[in-house]
């Protein structure tokens, strides 16, 4: 069931090697908006089972999922959430 008050406005999922375009990115959405970001988020899921509450920020709490697709993402445990 989507969250109709969600956390964040976005989400972003990467690769390791894409972590350059995803900070770019990050930082000219969060002029605006609400951004799940791990790098910046971790002290969200500190505390918890990280990959369970990386599921639930792209699930249930956020707007819109944005994914930096190459051919192995969704091939490591926290893109595969």
């Amino acid at each position: 069931m989507a969250n109709s008050n969600p956390k964040y406005d976005a989400a972003i999922s990467f690769l390791v090697q894409d972590i350059g375009l995803a900070t770019a990115l990050h930082d000219k959405l969060r002029e605006g908006l609400e951004v799940f970001f791990f790098p910046r988020n971790q002290e969200d899921l500190a505390g918890t089972d990280g990959l369970e509450s990386m599921r639930e920020s792209f699930r249930n709490e956020s707007r819109l999922n944005v994914f930096l697709y190459r051919p192995k993402w969704g091939n490591t445990p926290w893109t595969a959430v």
